[in-house]
Protein backbone atom coordinates (compact mmCIF):
# COMPACT_ATOMS: atom_id res chain seq x y z
CA UNK A 1 0.00 0.00 0.00
CA UNK A 2 1.48 3.47 -0.79
CA UNK A 3 2.45 5.51 2.03
CA UNK A 4 0.99 9.35 1.67
CA UNK A 5 4.67 10.17 1.56
CA UNK A 6 4.72 7.82 -1.75
CA UNK A 7 1.55 9.17 -3.50
CA UNK A 8 3.04 13.16 -2.69
CA UNK A 9 6.55 12.21 -4.41
CA UNK A 10 4.42 10.22 -6.98
CA UNK A 11 2.30 13.47 -7.96
CA UNK A 12 5.30 15.74 -7.89
CA UNK A 13 6.88 13.25 -10.13
CA UNK A 14 4.21 13.79 -12.67
CA UNK A 15 3.98 17.34 -12.06
CA UNK A 16 7.62 17.68 -13.37
CA UNK A 17 6.35 15.44 -16.49
CA UNK A 18 3.07 17.33 -17.30
CA UNK A 19 5.20 20.57 -17.58
CA UNK A 20 7.82 19.55 -19.16
CA UNK A 21 5.37 17.81 -22.06
CA UNK A 22 2.99 20.84 -21.90
CA UNK A 23 6.15 22.85 -22.68
CA UNK A 24 6.11 20.67 -26.00
CA UNK A 25 2.09 20.14 -26.47
CA UNK A 26 0.76 23.81 -25.65
CA UNK A 27 1.81 25.45 -28.77
CA UNK A 28 0.81 22.83 -31.04
CA UNK A 29 -3.09 23.06 -29.50
CA UNK A 30 -3.02 26.68 -28.24
CA UNK A 31 -5.76 27.75 -31.06
CA UNK A 32 -8.35 26.03 -29.05
CA UNK A 33 -7.19 26.64 -25.80
CA UNK A 34 -9.03 30.24 -23.63
CA UNK A 35 -8.52 31.52 -20.93
CA UNK A 36 -10.30 34.38 -19.10
CA UNK A 37 -8.65 36.71 -16.47
CA UNK A 38 -11.12 35.07 -13.82
CA UNK A 39 -9.48 31.88 -14.15
CA UNK A 40 -11.65 29.93 -16.44
CA UNK A 41 -10.66 27.78 -19.22
CA UNK A 42 -12.74 26.91 -22.32
CA UNK A 43 -11.69 24.10 -25.08
CA UNK A 44 -12.42 25.94 -28.62
CA UNK A 45 -11.93 22.81 -30.49
CA UNK A 46 -13.81 19.38 -30.52
CA UNK A 47 -13.66 16.40 -28.66
CA UNK A 48 -11.33 14.89 -30.96
CA UNK A 49 -8.97 17.59 -30.67
CA UNK A 50 -9.75 17.17 -26.83
CA UNK A 51 -8.56 13.76 -27.09
CA UNK A 52 -5.41 14.42 -28.91
CA UNK A 53 -4.84 17.40 -26.57
CA UNK A 54 -5.11 14.78 -23.54
CA UNK A 55 -3.15 11.92 -25.35
CA UNK A 56 0.07 14.16 -26.25
CA UNK A 57 0.00 15.01 -22.46
CA UNK A 58 -0.65 11.64 -20.43
CA UNK A 59 -0.34 9.15 -23.18
CA UNK A 60 -2.77 6.09 -23.35
CA UNK A 61 -3.57 6.36 -19.66
CA UNK A 62 -6.91 7.20 -18.83
CA UNK A 63 -10.71 6.93 -19.91
CA UNK A 64 -13.12 8.99 -21.92
CA UNK A 65 -16.93 9.02 -20.61
CA UNK A 66 -19.96 10.75 -21.06
CA UNK A 67 -21.51 11.68 -17.78
CA UNK A 68 -24.62 12.98 -18.86
CA UNK A 69 -25.72 15.65 -21.16
CA UNK A 70 -22.99 17.43 -23.04
CA UNK A 71 -20.41 16.64 -20.52
CA UNK A 72 -17.29 14.53 -21.61
CA UNK A 73 -14.98 13.52 -18.75
CA UNK A 74 -11.47 12.45 -18.97
CA UNK A 75 -9.86 10.39 -16.02
CA UNK A 76 -6.68 8.33 -15.34
CA UNK A 77 -5.30 7.82 -11.60
CA UNK A 78 -3.52 11.33 -10.88
CA UNK A 79 -6.34 13.79 -12.89
CA UNK A 80 -9.98 14.33 -13.89
CA UNK A 81 -11.58 17.06 -16.48
CA UNK A 82 -14.86 17.16 -17.64
CA UNK A 83 -15.82 19.34 -20.56
CA UNK A 84 -18.92 20.53 -21.42
CA UNK A 85 -19.23 20.78 -25.21
CA UNK A 86 -21.80 23.88 -25.06
CA UNK A 87 -20.52 26.40 -23.01
CA UNK A 88 -16.90 25.10 -24.24
CA UNK A 89 -15.89 25.35 -20.24
CA UNK A 90 -13.02 23.04 -19.21
CA UNK A 91 -13.51 21.87 -15.43
CA UNK A 92 -10.36 20.30 -13.85
CA UNK A 93 -10.13 18.05 -11.04
CA UNK A 94 -7.49 17.20 -8.42
CA UNK A 95 -4.30 18.74 -7.63
CA UNK A 96 -2.66 18.04 -10.95
CA UNK A 97 -6.07 19.23 -12.63
CA UNK A 98 -5.18 22.16 -11.05
CA UNK A 99 -1.64 22.54 -11.58
CA UNK A 100 -2.77 22.11 -15.62
CA UNK A 101 -5.01 24.90 -15.56
CA UNK A 102 -2.92 27.11 -13.63
CA UNK A 103 -0.14 26.19 -16.19
CA UNK A 104 -2.76 26.81 -19.37
CA UNK A 105 -3.24 30.17 -17.96
CA UNK A 106 -0.05 31.30 -17.48
CA UNK A 107 0.91 30.19 -20.54
CA UNK A 108 -2.39 32.29 -21.56
CA UNK A 109 -2.58 35.48 -19.54
CA UNK A 110 1.51 35.46 -20.30
CA UNK A 111 1.10 35.09 -24.33
CA UNK A 112 4.03 32.79 -24.34
CA UNK A 113 4.39 32.14 -27.96
CA UNK A 114 7.35 29.47 -28.22
CA UNK A 115 8.70 26.70 -26.03
CA UNK A 116 12.21 28.41 -25.68
CA UNK A 117 10.15 31.16 -24.16
CA UNK A 118 8.08 28.65 -21.93
CA UNK A 119 11.27 27.14 -20.51
CA UNK A 120 12.85 30.39 -19.59
CA UNK A 121 9.73 31.40 -17.97
CA UNK A 122 9.64 28.24 -15.95
CA UNK A 123 13.44 28.13 -15.56
CA UNK A 124 14.48 31.54 -15.06
CA UNK A 125 18.15 30.70 -14.68
CA UNK A 126 18.48 28.84 -17.81
CA UNK A 127 19.45 25.39 -16.68
CA UNK A 128 19.17 23.67 -20.34
CA UNK A 129 20.88 20.32 -18.88
CA UNK A 130 17.96 19.37 -16.26
CA UNK A 131 18.48 16.20 -14.85
CA UNK A 132 14.67 15.54 -14.40
CA UNK A 133 13.77 16.96 -17.63
CA UNK A 134 15.75 15.15 -19.62
CA UNK A 135 14.30 11.73 -18.11
CA UNK A 136 10.86 12.39 -20.06
CA UNK A 137 12.01 13.32 -23.36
Amino acid sequence: MATGHDLTNSVESQQIKLEYKLSKVYFMYKEFIECSNDGKVKWLGNLNDLKAFMSALFGDVGKWSSPGGSAKSYRNDLISINWYIHKKALIFHDQLGIVLKNKLIDLSVNKISDPDEYNQLNDPEGDKDCMVCSRFS
